[in-house]
């Protein structure tokens, strides 16, 4: 969204709780001339000739990267990153887009297991080249800029590493808010990004992103009081999965409590006239369909929405993402579990 506000000429102010996500949107904001990323790439292989392998991580950072990569990748990963941090000044527009073509290098280099949604060891797979993943990155990167459109003066991005329950307001309101939230404990992004998150040094342990981050089933509070401060679609969700299996409840609840606060967080940061529009899908769990979109809705006209509006729709134009196998994995097959096949747009007003 950050590039498509540039591309028209609009201020874009954006947050995510995840650095890496930050990240990825800084760069795809940014302005680099097709020559000026092959030259940095060629900069980069140039000084990895000479670079050694040698990591500046903590023992506790080495033990959990070491779990995803053989010795041997580990150290060329290593010499890698001496390779980058050599050939451009930290916290630069250069260092982004490196760090970002770096990133994208991490999972086809280690033993991830290829398409899954989901942390899992592939033993048999044979690891990419670091260096040789790193090199086919920047040159896609230099294409895609390439094809480009001029970017028109005036727009500018300013992107927050914060959490959308909490993000102070910019200061500037904002005239129109779009966000697709989490679906209830679906995914822990924090361990789907973990390699970057480690790699890039934005963390010590990953899992200290899990606390903040929306839709983590590792945050649970007290569900004996926590209930009481749901809206009613949410209590009845909760309760109706509770008998089941009370953990889960647990951090269903607070999913749900994190959602509403969001949405009222999200009216501070509207200017008076201003329009939110959020994407969301609904889940199964536990054999219960979590109506996520009926929650948000009652969430938003308790947040004082006006001029609330529904729209549905199939989810056709992504590939391998109406089923999903026993292992995790998305697939295209019929016969396994049918998921995301729609999603909801709920628009409201301030």
């Amino acid at each position: 969204m950050a590039y498509e506000g540039r591309q028209h000429g609009l201020d874009f102010w954006g947050c995510d709780i995840n650095p890496v996500a930050a990240l990825i949107a800084r760069v795809k904001s940014s302005d680099h001339a097709r020559a000026h990323i092959l030259a940095l790439a060629a900069e980069v292989e140039r000084r990895h000739v000479d670079a050694r392998a040698e990591s500046l991580f903590s023992s506790r950072v080495t033990e959990q990267l070491l779990r995803w990569f053989t010795p041997e990748q580990f150290a060329k990963l290593a010499r890698l990153r001496q390779a980058i941090e050599r050939s451009s000044d930290a916290h630069s527009p250069q260092r982004d887009l490196l760090d970002c073509a770096f990133s994208a290098s991490l999972k086809p280099s280690s033993q991830w297991r290829s398409r899954s949604t989901k942390p899992a060891l592939d033993s048999q797979k044979i690891p990419a080249d670091p260096l040789n993943c790193f090199l086919k990155q920047m040159r896609l990167f230099a294409s895609a800029w390439g094809d480009r459109a001029a970017v028109p003066s005036g727009g500018s991005v300013s992107i927050a590493v914060a959490s959308a329950t909490n993000v102070a307001p910019p200061q500037t309101p904002l005239d129109l808010l779009i966000s697709s939230p989490p679906y209830v404990t679906s995914y822990e992004y924090a361990d789907l990004h973990q390699l970057s998150l480690l790699w890039l040094g934005f963390l010590e342990d990953h899992r200290e992103l899990r606390a903040g981050m929306v839709g983590s089933a590792s945050n649970r509070g007290n569900f004996a009081t926590d209930y009481k401060r749901l809206n009613d679609t949410a209590s009845h969700l909760c309760f109706s999965i509770y008998g089941q299996d009370p953990t889960a409840a647990g951090a269903v609840a607070q999913y749900y409590l994190d959602m509403q606060t969001a949405v009222k967080n999200s009216v501070r940061l509207l200017a008076n006239d201003g329009m939110a529009v959020f994407v969301v899908g609904n889940v199964t769990l536990k054999g219960v369909e979590m109506d996520n979109a009926r929650h948000l809705i009652e969430s938003m006209l308790e947040s004082g929405f006006r001029r609330v509006r529904v729209g549905r729709r199939a989810i056709s134009n992504k590939k391998n993402t109406s089923y999903r196998s026993s292992d995790g994995r998305l697939t295209s097959d019929p016969s396994q579990r049918r998921v995301y096949a729609h999603e909801y747009i709920l628009v409201g007003e301030k």
